[in-house]
């Protein structure tokens, strides 16, 4: 089955489109470093699990760098950079 077949398919499946999952929900359903970091950043940023939107740019936006007033951490790995 080609790439296009599959996305064909897969319109089929769910005409509704994919639902907007925000990095928290995405942490909870595979659990792994890399998730791990992004529901980190998301909450860190003021993100909550029922909200979804601008998760992406709100993250590649954050000014924690480990030279500001309040460095983070996991600056270094947040991804969306």
């Amino acid at each position: 089955m080609s790439s296009i077949d599959h996305l064909a398919k897969w319109r089929e499946e769910h005409p509704e489109g994919a639902k907007p999952r925000n990095p928290m929900q995405r942490w909870k359903e595979k659990d792994t470093r890399k998730t791990a970091v992004e529901a980190f950043c998301w909450g860190c940023m003021g993100g909550t699990e029922e909200s979804a939107d601008g998760a992406m740019a709100e993250i590649r936006n954050c000014t924690a760098s480990p030279d500001s007033i309040l460095p983070c951490p996991l600056w270094k790995w947040r991804p969306y950079k």
